[in-house]
């Protein structure tokens, strides 16, 4: 008899174990099919395709760009695009360039930021780290983290 409703004991605590396990394990994957939204999937591919649409036109603007650019510029920011949670902090790219292509830089990365944000329909900064070169580095944080807010 004591061995039986140990058993029993066991197999009702393993019962009530599972339960509690199992119940809010099925609430949460209920609740995440009930919160995706077809219309929302909708947006996110125009937005992912308005942002394509404009980087292909950069791509025959600036046709001499090496392709690894325009592979990473869009990885990064298809990526980032794709990516459902809200961004509240800004999207940073850096580029680089030689003197002599500072102007195709600038040009180029104008066009670049303005495709991501037109895409989000949001805005852009810019910020010329050139004039900020002779700054303390300290004092110059603080100025981008002040523009970046």
């Amino acid at each position: 008899d004591d061995g039986e409703s140990q058993s029993g004991f066991h197999k009702s605590w393993t019962l009530l174990l599972v339960l509690f396990i199992v119940v809010p394990l099925f609430y949460v994957v209920w609740r995440v099919m009930q919160s995706t939204d077809p219309t929302l999937s909708s947006r996110d591919a125009e937005i992912v395709q308005a942002f394509r649409d404009r980087m292909k036109q950069l791509e025959n603007t600036y046709q001499s760009q090496d392709p690894s650019l325009w592979k990473r510029t869009h990885l990064l920011l298809e990526k980032r695009l794709n990516n459902s949670r809200l961004h509240l902090e800004p999207a940073i790219l850096l580029l680089t360039a030689g003197q002599e292509a500072e102007k195709a830089l600038r040009c180029l990365s104008n066009e670049i930021a303005d495709a991501f944000a037109f895409s989000q329909n949001a805005a852009t900064i810019k910020i010329d780290g050139e004039d900020k070169a002779i700054l303390d580095s300290d004092a110059v944080k603080l100025e981008v983290d002040n523009e970046l807010s």
